[in-house]
């Protein structure tokens, strides 16, 4: 039972061009496929050998965050020097700044205790956000307790916020330990 009918001419063609196409087909198709594979088994090795040393590194410290400062005669000055820092950085101009003792009704539960300064800036809008940003990012713990905005053109209303100066009063809470506990 014959498929097909072909000369021995015919037959004598194929045997000679068949094994000529695979030797083709392996020379530009398997051959370049297997030098890519080779690439590839080498930068799986220098990708496992990276990781090693990844997984051999220790960790960096997990934040530069100072959480609380020693409650000792240099804090104050310090944090009110930082206050006036973020202020002048922001663009807007610091107007009073008072400390407040404790967190309003909040008395110290622990070895922490929370102390609260008054901040009164003006600026426009923007600047107000920038002071607000860099306290959030300052390298020692705040929190803004409250914060009341009012327009210095004298009404109330904020329609052109971003040019019309804002005076922001501004209640920062940062926290203190005892002297021989502090960082």
């Amino acid at each position: 039972m014959r498929f097909f009918a072909t000369s021995p001419e015919v037959q004598q063609r194929l045997a000679v061009l068949v094994p000529l196409v695979a030797l083709a087909l392996s020379l530009f198709i398997v051959y370049p496929a297997w030098g890519n594979y080779e690439q590839l088994v080498q930068e799986r090795d220098r990708r496992r050998a990276e990781l090693d040393t990844l997984r051999n590194t220790p960790l960096p410290p997990r934040s530069s965050l100072r959480l609380t400062a020693p409650d000792e005669p240099r804090e104050a000055p310090e944090f009110l020097a930082m206050v006036r820092a973020l202020v002048r950085f922001s663009g807007a101009e610091l107007k009073s700044l008072q400390v407040v003792e404790s967190g309003a009704g909040q008395e110290a539960t622990g070895p922490v205790r929370p102390v609260r300064a008054r901040v009164e800036i003006v600026g426009t809008y923007p600047q107000i956000r920038s002071f607000l940003y860099r306290v959030g990012r300052a390298p020692r713990l705040m929190v803004v307790a409250s914060l009341e905005l009012k327009s210095e053109a004298g009404s109330s209303e904020l329609a052109g916020y971003v040019r019309v100066p804002i005076r922001a009063s501004i209640e920062i809470e940062r926290y203190v330990v005892p002297a021989a506990a502090g960082e």
